[in-house]
């Protein structure tokens, strides 16, 4: 039961372009386990009895709560995205989106004077002039800065 509960985790955790590969491992391990464990099972009959078998159950059953618990801590001390709800989960995505844009931005050495939410208003044709203008290191004169909250400086 624990493996069936497990299975919609891995679309949380692991990115799109992985899910295939990730759910082929899975699936492999868990045949493997199947595989192996059934034949353990049958070992364990034939030597120690159905009471043996029981006790290799519940030691498996006690492994998978451990490992239970501590993914929900981890997830708990980390970004909760496993105990989140559809909303919070889509609100917590867009954040994320959002600082990686915003890092592209911030790291692109090109764009390093203006800020992100410079990027988010519209610029006409007027607007980029003057700032190409700036860039070269053409001063603008003060009738021609309509745009009073950019800051039209020349790079150094």
């Amino acid at each position: 039961m624990l493996a069936a509960a497990l299975w919609p985790l891995v679309a949380y955790i692991i990115p799109h372009y992985q899910l295939g590969t990730a759910y082929g491992v899975a699936q492999a391990v868990q045949n493997l386990g199947l595989a192996v464990i059934t034949m353990y099972a049958g070992m364990i009959v034939d030597n120690g009895g159905y009471l043996m078998l029981e006790l290799f159950f519940l030691s498996w059953l006690c492994l998978a709560l451990l490992v239970s618990i501590l993914i929900w801590i981890y997830d708990a001390t980390h970004t909760g995205i496993l105990n989140m709800t559809p909303a919070q989960r889509e609100e917590f995505e867009r954040n994320k989106l959002v600082a990686q844009e915003r890092e592209k931005l911030l790291a692109s050495g090109s764009m390093s004077d203006i800020t992100p939410q410079d990027l988010l208003q519209p610029q006409s044709d007027f607007h980029i002039r003057n700032r190409y203008l700036s860039r070269i290191g053409a001063s603008l004169p003060t009738h021609l800065m309509t745009y009073k909250k950019y800051s039209y400086r020349p790079l150094r």
